[in-house]
């Protein structure tokens, strides 16, 4: 009797023989694998186990395949799949789901429910298991802020609990990963409930910077210059405006790349990458509306501002914030223009806006289509 027709007689769950590894992967490479067993529950899989120790057969436990290579044409062992262990149980804020529920399939469903804290995973692939494992996280949140307790099979085949402490979540770390041959079952998470309409838009705006960042960052390779950067926006985002001048996102970029000069990387060969590009998004905003209060003040249009034209905002700087009367004008145009060479450039504008948090308002009278794209 071979391999294959011992797995079937155990009558564990399903059984698949010369599986393509690659249909199992998000990487899509790999060759082939002896067996793949989907456990029908915690006793299947248990049984499983034993027989394949006792046969002194290699195997390994996979989710959903992401972050997960293979290498070789064969390996010579059997794959097991927990996606059967698919329950979820809400009970008010806990949620008790198993190891196999999809990580994207749950974080929507519990989101479009108005379950906060679990936004974060709406757009990381694999399963619960996985999650728990590597500590998948994104946007300043992980699974150690969510998780309560896991359930798992100890090496020594026994069932067992861990807590949040026990788990030791650590950046793209937790205990069963740094400890061999424990195996998440299932896993309760604690949520609190807030409102569904604003963490689905929460949820929508990463989505669309994410695309946005996919498509910018064409050649996928994680990175990009300034140069580049300006034209794809131009190009995707539609913002003549400030592509034009460029100085907003000359701006934002900067701000965003600021840590490499500390490695002496000159200032023109800087690049940045995507978690840069989520905090290069809201300064772009932040400093196109600076552009356009700027706009609005240098009447001559040569991209400074003199004295007389910041003496004639006075009225318009009011409902950005700030009043200044007739008598100090001089005093606050020299306090903004800081070389003093009797004009206040764009840079110094930005400074002083700020400094004084100066708020562009939406009944301004102005055509702010751009600055939603930029939303």
């Amino acid at each position: 009797m071979n391999i294959i027709e011992e797995l079937k007689n155990l009558n564990v769950g399903e059984v698949l023989e010369n599986v393509d590894i690659r249909k199992y992967t998000t990487y899509r490479v790999g060759g082939k694998a002896t067996a793949l067993v989907y456990p029908d529950d915690e006793y299947n899989l248990i049984e499983l186990i034993k027989f394949l120790k006792n046969k002194n057969i290699k195997y390994k436990i996979i989710g959903r395949g992401s972050n997960l290579i293979f290498v070789g044409e064969l390996y010579d062992g059997v794959l097991i799949k927990l996606d059967k262990f698919d329950k979820l149980e809400i009970r008010e804020n806990e949620i008790i789901v198993g190891s196999g529920y999809q990580l994207i399939k749950l974080a929507t469903r519990l989101s479009r429910m108005g379950y906060t804290g679990i936004e974060f995973a709406t757009g990381i692939p694999g399963s619960v298991g996985g999650a728990v494992y590597m500590n998948a996280g994104a946007y300043k949140s992980d699974m150690g802020y969510i998780v309560k307790c896991v359930k798992v099979l100890t090496p020594k085949l026994k069932i067992k609990e861990l807590t949040n402490y026990d788990l030791n979540f650590h950046y793209r770390s937790s205990f069963i990963q740094e400890h061999t041959g424990y195996i998440c079952l299932e896993v309760t998470l604690i949520l609190k409930k807030g409102n569904p309409d604003e963490i689905m838009q929460l949820i929508e705006d990463r989505k669309k910077r994410l695309e946005l960042w996919n498509k910018i960052n064409e050649y996928g390779n994680g990175y990009i210059s300034f140069k580049r950067l300006n034209y794809q926006l131009n190009k995707y985002l539609k913002l003549p405006r400030i592509v034009k001048n460029k100085m907003p996102i000359k701006l934002a970029f900067d701000a965003v790349s600021k840590k490499y000069s500390k490695y002496g990387i000159k200032k023109e060969d800087c690049l940045i990458e995507w978690m840069e590009f989520r905090i290069f998004l809201v300064y772009l905003r932040q400093f196109f509306e600076y552009w356009i209060m700027f706009e609005k003040e240098d009447d001559s249009g040569d991209h400074n501002i003199t004295l007389d034209e910041f003496k004639k905002a006075f009225p318009q700087m009011k409902n950005w914030g700030i009043e200044i009367s007739g008598i100090g004008a001089e005093k606050e145009f020299q306090y903004i223009d800081k070389n003093n060479s009797g004009i206040i450039s764009f840079e110094e504008f930005c400074s002083y806006a700020i400094n004084k948090s100066l708020n562009l308002e939406e009944d301004d009278g102005f055509d702010d289509e751009e600055l939603k794209n930029l939303k």
